[in-house]
């Protein structure tokens, strides 16, 4: 097996592309500075978007290699007997983020979807068993933009929330619309099968 990379530290003044994984953690590292790591890990695990806190086992090694990099500092939080340490942002992992905000990637364009990459091959399944898979799909984001509408209404002292919110509503409203549509489609087709069938 091959040895595990170190992660390289940046030069002075050289800034090294950050992921959008290690770019998102470096970011909430800025936003509430100082900060221990363990609170910047609770924020993403008590996000509603689901591949954040799903990553929540990525962010201590994340902080790792930005504290390497140079992007991140760390000092003893003082009066704290269980060695906490705060961490800061450098100048060096602000221009980071900024970097990183107006960088355009092609995962910004047309987002990864899982339900699509299923639905390309629902064929697996019968006409009934489709619809009550898109039937359930549309249960649970209709309670995921109710837990939403509750996060948002928890964090609204963040900035731009009410931006943030919207696009995140927008974004369920508009899948919640797809799947009506889609669910009247394969209804009718199982309806004109059946009525070919028969006849």
């Amino acid at each position: 097996m091959g040895k595990s990379r170190t992660p390289t530290p940046a030069k002075a003044g050289q800034r090294l592309e950050l992921t959008s994984r290690e770019s998102s953690v470096l970011a909430m590292v800025l936003r509430n500075q100082p900060v221990t790591a363990y609170r910047v890990r609770r924020i993403f695990a008590d996000s509603v978007v689901t591949n954040l806190t799903r990553s929540t086992g990525t962010v201590y090694p994340i902080i790792q290699r930005l504290v390497l990099r140079g992007y991140v500092t760390k000092v003893a939080a003082v009066g704290s007997n269980r060695g906490t340490e705060l961490l800061s942002c450098t100048e060096l992992g602000v221009g980071a983020i900024r970097d990183w905000v107006q960088r355009i990637d092609g995962e910004d364009l047309v987002l990864e979807d899982p339900v699509r990459s299923k639905l390309s091959h629902m064929g697996v399944l019968d006409p009934a068993e489709r619809i009550r898979w898109l039937a359930a799909l549309r249960s649970a984001l209709t309670d995921r933009l109710a837990d939403l509408e509750e996060y948002g209404r928890r964090n609204e002292h963040l900035p731009f929330m009410d931006l943030t919110q919207d696009n995140a509503r927008s974004t369920l409203v508009g899948r919640l619309e797809w799947i009506d549509r889609t669910l009247k489609r394969l209804e009718l087709e199982q309806r004109l099968a059946g009525v070919s069938t028969e006849e």
